[in-house]
């Protein structure tokens, strides 16, 4: 299985490899038919290559074995909305929340199902419940984006961007990565001398050495650049953590 994860993962930064990850889990479903590692894999296989009828197969798949997962849940009904379904999507989006009314992802994307159908009253009721849920600066920024084009003004005084700080730059080096930012679950601060950037299905293991060094290395050119903008010369650790396990992938000090 972990030869298939790292495929999978590798196929985030790669797309060749997401090939080989598809024939090693469909190989694994000809086995075992409910395996949720195997049917969580492809759909999101699906999902990365824009098609949503296959996704949607897997998910369902998914969720005749384990209906209670809202993340599978929440994929589903994006899918739906993918495919025109409005009112299913929706329907599927109000039953996570209805497990989980903080369940940002759900909630956002309510929103776009509403703003999809019309419903444009809805849709802004929706995208302020998920500022309100949002768990930190950068995602209810994004919301306000969203809101602001929705209501055809001004993003709201709240979307203004923090003051710069040691913290916020460095925090940027990883959100606006292009590999990187769009995996991220959260980062943390244990100390002011230690940041864990904590990613989502992250193909570090994945990487070939090459890029694997390139990839710390401007990590690490873009702290240093942060320090040295606020003339800190204090020492700061950084962990790249996986969200699913904990486990710390890489760590370097500047």
């Amino acid at each position: 299985m972990y030869k298939r994860q790292v495929q999978y993962r590798a196929g985030q930064v790669d797309a060749a490899y997401l090939a080989d990850a598809t024939a090693s889990y469909e190989h694994v479903l000809t086995k075992a038919p409910r395996d949720l590692d195997a049917l969580r894999a492809l759909g999101n296989v699906a999902y990365d290559r824009e098609q949503p009828e296959q996704a949607l197969d897997y998910y369902r798949r998914f969720l005749a074995v384990e209906p209670g997962d809202l993340g599978i849940q929440t994929d589903l009904a994006t899918m739906l909305l993918a495919t025109k379904q409005v009112d299913a999507a929706l329907a599927a989006y109000q039953a996570v929340l209805r497990t989980d009314p903080t369940y940002f992802q759900a909630q956002f994307n309510l929103a776009l199902a509403y703003r999809a159908k019309g419903e444009d009253a809805l849709a802004l009721a929706a995208l302020r419940r998920a500022r309100e849920v949002a768990k930190d600066d950068e995602t209810r920024q994004r919301v306000d984006a969203v809101l602001a084009h929705v209501e055809g003004g001004a993003a709201p005084a709240a979307a203004a961007p923090p003051a710069r700080t040691l913290r916020t730059d460095v925090e940027a080096v990883f959100r606006s990565h292009p590999i990187a930012g769009s995996r991220i679950d959260r980062i943390d601060w244990p100390s002011a001398a230690a940041v864990r950037v904590v990613l989502r299905e992250f193909p570090m293991d994945g990487m070939p050495a090459p890029v694997r060094e390139t990839f710390v290395s401007r990590l690490r050119s873009g702290v240093r650049a942060g320090k040295r903008s606020h003339q800190s010369t204090a020492p700061l650790t950084v962990e790249l953590v996986d969200a699913t396990s904990g486990r710390v992938m890489e760590t370097f000090t500047e």
